[in-house]
């Protein structure tokens, strides 16, 4: 039995399990240590959900906000050493350079942690939370007799050291306590977006650089295709303006930092771009493909034909730029911009880039929800309806909603295997999911929608 030694960290993190890291990064460093995972999700609540990784021998659950995929709590199980199972590895927690032995409530308050304010108890008295900034304990007392009327802390305290609760779990996040933890998240009756305070953790320092990229708070797509992309305020980087079939590599490099990868894409694989001038419906030979198929440019040298994609991983992004002699406007120029969402139920492109951040502040419904990447293509349909339903109040929609949707592909399927490691808690009647592609093109909108499952908005391209 194997020992895993852990640096408790209050608000920060638990060793190198850090609060504020993306989904990618996090499964990445656990792969690279050889840890056995887990990842659930709820493919019919995907972006109102958290996705929960696990290490399973070690009882460790990683909680991420599923709208920007970055972790907000570390849930540790307790092992009861006196009944470990002998499957699971035994967890070593060191909190200020002290490894923890005893777990019992009075040595926890009075020796480990300090004392605090009182906890919380919930479930009829059954379960009691104690707080500290940035750090909750988690204790079962329901098999306990108080007095009534008396104060619980007070009696956990006074219990015999033999009769003394031991925690069950302990959790790490970023706020006062569990109960205002638990007060951030959404009700399952409502539609309400997951806005959580996150801290970010990133390689860079206050200042961007080439080497240190500025990291991106949001990003605005403008009636036009324009994009704005916001940084955080301690990048101290102003907006980034972009603009298809104007802006260059240069430009967005100078701010952005070198891409993450490059790839050439022939012509021959651009056909898309022809729906501009053509509106029937477009083979699934002539479809855009994914451009991870495309050889690498250090593979071959660049002709004057050649299309580069600039692939940002870490921001969920790709630009594509024309370098073809054909070109009318600069050698170079932006063509198409392509967020994804990294969503668990696609399994050809998950874990390859970070969750992009995009919003589009023209497209509200009547409820007044902005579409971002945590809409559902359902949300998309729904406010084209209602720009529909005003066009004849208003005539600047009249040319976005007399624009046909064009269903490219509309009976592909592909059968892949479910990812061993990831486990969709809302149906596990199959090991292999059948899953269903489409892609949406509002050809005056110059906007392509990837959507999986019917609902899922896998992707978002601009051209």
């Amino acid at each position: 039995m194997t020992e895993l030694h852990f640096n408790i960290n209050p608000a920060e993190s638990l060793g190198d399990l850090k609060l504020g890291t993306y989904l990618n990064d996090t499964l990445n460093l656990l792969t690279q240590s050889k840890i056995q995972i887990s990842l659930r999700y709820d493919s019919k609540k995907i972006n109102e959900t958290p996705l929960v990784l696990k290490l399973i021998k070690y009882g460790i659950h990683l909680i991420f906000n599923p709208k920007t995929q970055r972790m907000i709590m570390i849930d540790v199980e307790i092992p009861d050493l006196d009944h470990i199972n002998v499957k699971q590895n035994n967890l070593g927690l060191i909190y200020c350079n002290e490894m923890i032995h005893n777990w019992k409530f009075t040595n926890l308050y009075n020796e480990v942690f300090g004392p605090t304010r009182r906890g919380v108890s919930y479930d009829n008295d059954s379960v009691y939370m104690l707080n500290y900034p940035g750090l909750t304990l988690k204790f079962d007392i329901g098999s306990l007799k108080f007095t009534e009327g008396s104060d619980i802390m007070t009696e956990l305290l006074t219990l015999p050291q033999d009769d003394a609760v031991k925690c069950k779990r302990l959790y790490l996040h970023e706020y006062p306590s569990f109960h205002s933890f638990l007060s951030s998240q959404p009700t399952r009756s409502t539609k309400e977006k997951l806005q959580i305070k996150e801290k970010r953790h990133t390689a860079q320092g206050d200042k961007s650089s080439a080497l240190n990229p500025p990291e991106i708070e949001s990003i605005e797509i403008s009636p036009g295709n324009k994009i704005k992309i916001h940084f955080l305020s301690n990048c101290r980087t102003p907006p980034l303006e972009i603009s298809l079939h104007e802006s260059t590599p240069d430009q967005i490099i100078r701010i952005l930092g070198p891409p993450d990868a490059i790839y050439v894409k022939k012509p021959s694989k651009l056909k898309i771009h022809n729906i501009i001038s053509q509106t029937e419906s477009l083979s699934l030979d002539e479809e855009e493909e994914e451009e991870h198929e495309d050889q690498q440019i250090n593979s071959r040298e660049k002709s004057d034909e050649d299309f580069l994609y600039h692939n940002y991983f870490r921001y969920g992004v790709d630009f594509l730029y024309d370098h073809s002699s054909s070109n009318s406007q600069r050698i170079g120029t932006l063509i198409k911009v392509i967020f994804h969402n990294n969503l668990p139920s696609c399994h050809s492109t998950f874990r390859t880039y970070n969750k992009s951040q995009y919003r589009i502040p023209y497209l509200t419904s009547e409820e007044g929800d902005i579409i971002d990447s945590s809409s559902s293509f359902n949300d998309v349909k729904s406010v084209f309806e209602l720009l529909g339903a005003q066009q004849k109040r208003n005539t600047t929609y009249l040319e976005l909603t007399n624009d046909p949707i064009i269903i490219m592909n509309d009976s592909a399927e592909l059968m892949v295997d479910s990812f061993d490691r990831i486990e969709d808690y809302s149906d596990t009647k199959s090991a292999k999911t059948l899953q269903k592609s489409m892609f949406y093109v509002m050809s005056s909108t110059g906007m392509v929608w990837e959507v999986i499952n019917d609902d899922q908005i896998e992707s978002l391209t601009l051209f």
